[in-house]
């Protein structure tokens, strides 16, 4: 465990950099009349999460205990982390394929019934909730358009979502 430890943090501390360092090709600081700057927010959010990598680290490195358990314990654990696995990769396609609202929709709704185990109501609720605030944050006050899919798929939210 120890060693997949410390090779995930290093990954993560290499992302981290590599993010700050595209981060800085946009305003990291505060825009007159506009506030932050467009790489503000990534810029200080890959510094916060490498912050947090390389306390994992000098953990992993410095841990006086021996680590001799496996990275899965039992069958159970390699099949709850497939189901997590898949099930992203599902999101990520359902993105490209029907945009990131209707998309969050399907992803929502079936991770909560089918990994989480969550009630219909409570389900149905926060798949609709969530994508619509979403929307709300991103495209009505912030004004940045998010993927809306292919193209008919595109069409077809802007005949249901005038702009």
């Amino acid at each position: 465990m120890r060693r997949a430890d410390i090779i995930t943090a290093i990954v993560i501390i290499i992302y981290c950099i590599i993010s700050m360092f595209e981060a800085t090709k946009l305003s990291i600081g505060w825009v007159k009349k506009v506030g932050p700057g467009g790489g503000f927010l990534p810029f200080w959010l890959a510094i916060i999460v490498g912050i947090c990598a390389v306390v994992v680290l000098h953990q992993a490195i410095f841990s006086k205990e021996p680590s001799t358990e496996s990275f899965f314990k039992d069958r159970e654990g390699l099949i709850a982390v497939g189901k997590v696995f898949f099930s992203t990769m599902g999101c990520i396609i359902l993105y490209i394929l029907i945009g990131a609202y209707f998309g969050s929709v399907i992803y929502i709704a079936f991770y909560m019934s089918y990994i989480g185990k969550r009630s219909k109501l409570e389900t149905a609720l926060i798949s609709i909730l969530v994508p619509f605030g979403i929307w709300l944050m991103f495209e009505h006050f912030l004004k940045i358009l998010l993927p809306k899919g292919l193209p008919f798929v595109e069409e077809l939210w802007y005949r249901l979502i005038p702009v």
